[in-house]
């Protein structure tokens, strides 16, 4: 119920929003690429082989070897992308309404733990203000860990991109703006890193 209720409330606040890519052509690929400071050639050609690549270098290896990809027409890669870089959360900055519903996600972080038999927790210290420390690191070794931290601050935490197939906890991490990371992905975890660096 508990999940529910966080859905619920992170849907609310998320409504309207496009937090994944939608690529309807190479061309939206091209420019989602060079949005993020890949090299774009000018020259057609060379800007599809390019393009190509990129997608090659973030899809599974094993169920997508590289000249699998590269022999593929258009609109696979492109369907390719779409389930490929879905697991990237846009960040955006909130409108205040947004972030005001979003603090009923830190009453239902709390709310798991309670019923989960953590009725009372005790807190030596108190946070360090963002602007000193950005970046938290805890232990994670249950649900426990992260349900604590959004109860206290409501940060935006690494999660796996499976969370996103997830009902209820996938809204959760987009309200959260997660940063998503694919496991099966070494630039994925690069690009986690370079994500981290410019939020903080």
């Amino acid at each position: 119920v508990t999940f529910m209720l966080g859905g619920l409330v992170a849907l609310i606040a998320v409504n309207g929003l496009p937090f994944h890519v939608d690529f309807k052509s190479l061309q939206d690929l091209y420019t989602y690429m060079s949005d993020r400071g890949e090299e774009v050639p000018s020259n057609d050609e060379a800007k599809k082989k390019a393009a190509y690549a990129y997608i090659a270098a973030r899809v599974n290896r094993k169920k997508y070897p590289e000249d699998k990809v590269l022999a593929m027409s258009e609109d696979e890669v492109i369907a390719i992308a779409n389930k490929t870089l879905r697991h990237i959360c846009w960040y955006r900055p909130m409108e205040s309404w947004r972030r005001h519903i979003l603090i009923g996600l830190q009453f239902v972080a709390r709310s798991v733990l309670f019923f989960s038999g953590f009725i009372w927790i005790d807190v030596d210290g108190e946070l360090a203000p963002r602007e000193e420390a950005p970046i938290l690191i805890s232990n994670h070794v249950s649900m426990c860990e992260p349900a604590f931290m959004v109860s206290q601050c409501l940060p935006a935490p690494i999660a796996a991109a499976e969370h996103l197939k997830i009902p209820f906890l996938s809204q959760c991490v987009l309200a959260a703006q997660a940063v998503t990371v694919d496991r099966n992905s070494t630039v994925s975890r690069h690009e986690v890193r370079e994500q981290i660096k410019s939020r903080a």
